[in-house]
């Protein structure tokens, strides 16, 4: 925003869309950006601000509603846009302006640039905006919490509990849940440990009647090189998420460890493991910081004999 003027006619735009529309208002902030231009001064700073400008235009509607309301920091209002798809805008934003941080600084560019962006859906949490501008940045201030690169949105419903935080607010977890089932969406369905045990345990269970066959594998990240604990949670998240988007639709996956991704891969034997790691890889080589990591790969079928763990 510039002006006081501007400022007030965006904010005028988003009280009247919060009041009569269906959508999510979303704050998106960039992650790093400080630390971003300190390394690469206020010059490139200034054109990956114009990039993410484009980017944010090129994946919402003409008709909906967008600014720059701070130095790093974009409100928008996207119309019509149903949790799905608020995740995949996301995933896209996130992708591309990494994308433009490679293009701009070449592909050993060091700070893996994103984005956290904080949602809130109307009219299921309310029309008014102030009100609908403080959950959005609830759901923000969550994500950033959580280690960035990411969305989350706020989903507090009435009679829930007090602690919004933690109770009120849906991560990419559960995110990544919703895109599962949503039309279009290709990969694992990423849980929290709870859900994840709870199908670990009925996908034995199932085995161990029906006879049938899986494979879970167990994926470690190593740091090849001195990295600060930041720099390496970013990356770790982006291999996550890599790794999800590689993986069948029926797979399943969770962060065990900081550093570690368990998945599970229904009807599956241990002679596809190989191609299920070699495709992995291939796509991660594919990323500017590969050679910054070591992956490591430990494999084991769940078969019918196999019972009691």
């Amino acid at each position: 925003m510039g002006s006081n003027t501007e400022k007030a006619a965006i904010i005028q735009q988003l009280e009247d869309v919060c009041k009569t529309a269906e959508g999510v208002l979303m704050l998106i902030n960039l992650d790093s950006f400080e630390l971003f231009n300190d390394v690469y001064g206020y010059d490139m700073g200034d054109k990956i601000l114009e990039k993410c400008v484009e980017i944010i235009d090129q994946n919402v509607g003409e008709d909906d509603i967008k600014a720059r309301v701070g130095g790093d920091e974009f409100i928008v209002f996207c119309k019509d846009v149903d949790k799905g798809g608020f995740a995949r805008i996301a995933a896209d934003i996130n992708m591309q302006i990494a994308d433009a941080s490679r293009e701009l600084l070449g592909q050993d560019m060091k700070i893996p640039l994103g984005a956290s962006i904080g949602g809130v859906f109307v009219p299921e949490q309310g029309r008014d905006y102030e009100t609908l501008f403080h959950k959005a940045d609830m759901a923000l201030e969550y994500i950033k919490e959580a280690g960035n690169h990411g969305c989350a949105y706020y989903n507090k419903t009435e009679g829930g509990a007090n602690n919004v935080e933690e109770e009120a607010i849906d991560g990419l977890e559960t995110i990544s849940r919703g895109l599962d089932e949503g039309e279009g969406y290709t990969g694992a369905l990423w849980l929290e440990y709870d859900y994840f045990s709870v199908i670990y345990k009925y996908l034995r269970r199932y085995i161990q009647t029906y006879k049938g066959v899986a494979s879970k594998l167990l994926i470690t990240i190593l740091p090849t090189i001195d990295m600060s604990a930041e720099q390496f949670n970013v990356i770790t998240r982006e291999f996550g998420k890599l790794t999800n988007r590689t993986l069948r639709k029926s797979d399943i996956m969770m962060q065990s460890k900081n550093n570690q991704y368990f998945v599970l891969l229904p009807e599956m034997t241990d002679r596809y493991i190989e191609k299920v790691r070699d495709r992995i890889m291939n796509q991660w080589k594919k990323m500017p910081y590969h050679e910054m990591t070591d992956i490591r790969f430990e494999a084991e079928m769940i078969v019918a004999k196999d019972d009691g763990h």
